[in-house]
């Protein structure tokens, strides 16, 4: 018996194999970034798995969505929406009543999927850990002497809240006025995000053979 196919077939089994397992264990990086202040209010989200990745900006002016290859960015579609001026208030009322009728609707459906949803949750959280978060705050509140309140609380919650390196939080009191401006950085992974994936997937293949048994038992009744 020839051992070389034997072996070559082999070879390629474990290549695949390997390859596979660290495809697997790539996490997923997400980055969030939001910056508010009084003239301006700006906010992007992340997610990257290898070199490739889609990133959310989001702003008073647009909402834009880029798609990411390496540290290059490629602008991708907007799906703009625009309502017809003659019929606003008729597509405002039928807005409305799909609303009415959806929220029960997603009420029941979340109750009839909550275990699942439980489960999903549980994972992610087993799975997503923290890199790195940076945030700067400047709050004034409706009085000096809130302020200060909140300042005092601030010190003395931070050693006990914030004790890794990996978490900088800064609090700047404005004691002139009513205000809220700051920056917030967050860097954070999901580890092992294929069973999260496939998690969904279960749930959605689930929610779809619920949805065409309620169709098909309302269309025969």
């Amino acid at each position: 018996m020839d051992l070389f196919p034997v072996i070559f077939v082999a070879a390629i089994v474990l290549a695949l194999a390997s390859l596979e397992l660290c495809v697997y264990a790539v996490p997923i990086r997400i980055r969030l970034h939001v910056d508010c202040a009084h003239d301006r209010r700006a906010a992007f989200i992340s997610a990257c798995w290898l070199c490739l990745g889609v990133r959310c900006t989001l702003s008073r002016e647009e909402l834009s969505y880029h798609l990411l290859l390496g540290d290059l960015l490629f602008p991708l579609p907007a799906f703009p929406w625009k309502a017809t001026p003659g019929i606003e208030v008729m597509e405002d009322k039928s807005l409305e009543d799909r609303r009415a009728h959806m929220i029960p609707s997603f009420i029941q459906s979340a109750i009839k999927y909550f275990p699942d949803l439980v489960s999903i949750a549980r994972a992610t959280i087993r799975s997503l850990s923290f890199r790195r978060l940076d945030c700067r705050a400047v709050v004034g509140l409706s009085g000096p002497a809130e302020t200060g309140m909140l300042y005092g609380y601030f010190w003395a919650m931070k050693p006990l809240l914030f004790s890794n390196g990996r978490t900088n939080i800064e609090l700047v009191p404005d004691f002139t006025k009513e205000r809220l401006e700051g920056r917030l950085e967050l860097d954070a992974r999901i580890s092992r995000p294929f069973n999260l994936v496939a998690r969904l997937a279960r749930l959605f293949i689930l929610f779809q053979q619920n949805k065409r048994r309620h169709t098909t038992s309302v269309t025969t009744s």
